[in-house]
């Protein structure tokens, strides 16, 4: 539900591990939806690399169709998350992201993040570095660059409109691209921008040096882009819905209810057997 009254908050520090860890333990307690939705995005960088195989594609076009795709990824994995944590929510999430409001504010954000990847790649060669780095050699050639290329526009992204955005598209239904953009960056501001757009490009890296290391074929590619995704939604429920940890399952609340309740029958006992130690030594 969108309330016209909706504010970022201060979260508490220090957030960075917090939100890390929240967003792994919402991966592994949905193995089945994020595994479906890890599957569908590898069948997409397959499918990429099967139509280029007979093709010259250089990776400056690669790219830059990755970060026109990234936003429409995000905006899906902040549906699938919000999902997984609360089952309630399912479908009404996902039905979100099929909004044209959705679509087009990342429709918006791909076109920035797309202008700018052209704009810096113009840069870094029109300086000089193709003489040095020779011309760009064909790229697409493997399992998990295409997918690499969508990943690598997640820092631009995070820096153009703050990675509370994409959530904010889907949650927030009557939300505006724009509102939604200046409640994002306003979030950054609030929170610490640096320490926010640090951690993003820690996994970023890491999730490079990840894939470089354990291709899989193109599945550890595809597994950092879905974690990145659902931290952007642990980020946006802590600023907005104050809500810092993922909610209990049916079954973690009967065990956290019996819990409480031998506790309780527990304390009981030892307060009835006090109340009648007296009278036993009298």
């Amino acid at each position: 539900m969108t309330s016209t009254t909706l504010k970022p908050r201060k979260v508490d520090q220090p957030f960075m591990q917090r939100w890390l860890r929240s967003s792994l333990e919402l991966v592994l307690r949905s193995p089945g939806r994020f595994g479906l939705l890890i599957a569908l995005l590898d069948s997409l960088d397959c499918f990429a690399v099967n139509l280029a195989s007979d093709h010259h594609i250089e990776k400056m076009w690669v790219d830059t169709l990755g970060a026109f795709a990234l936003p429409f990824v995000l905006i899906l994995v902040a549906a699938v998350a919000r999902g997984a944590d609360e089952k309630s929510q399912t479908w009404v999430a996902l039905v979100q992201v099929l909004r044209k409001t959705a679509w087009m504010g990342a429709l918006g954000v791909g076109t920035i993040v797309t202008v700018l990847s052209w704009s810096i790649y113009s840069i870094i060669y029109g300086l000089g570095a193709a003489l040095l780095l020779g011309k760009p050699g064909l790229y697409l050639q493997d399992q998990g660059q295409f997918l690499a290329s969508v990943e690598a526009g997640i820092l631009l992204s995070s820096i153009v409109v703050g990675p509370c955005y994409f959530p904010l598209l889907v949650l927030e239904p009557t939300m505006s691209p724009l509102h939604a953009r200046d409640l994002s960056m306003r979030a950054n501001e609030i929170n610490d921008g640096f320490l926010v757009i640090a951690l993003i490009l820690m996994l970023n890296l890491s999730a490079i040096a990840l894939a470089a290391a354990v291709p899989a074929h193109g599945l550890t590619m595809a597994m950092c882009l879905v974690l990145m995704g659902v931290l952007n939604y642990v980020a946006y429920r802590d600023i907005f819905e104050g809500r810092s940890g993922n909610r209990l399952r049916v079954t973690e609340q009967i065990h956290a209810v019996g819990g409480s309740f031998s506790n309780s029958s527990n304390q009981n006992c030892v307060d009835s057997r006090e109340r009648r130690l007296p009278e036993e030594e009298f």
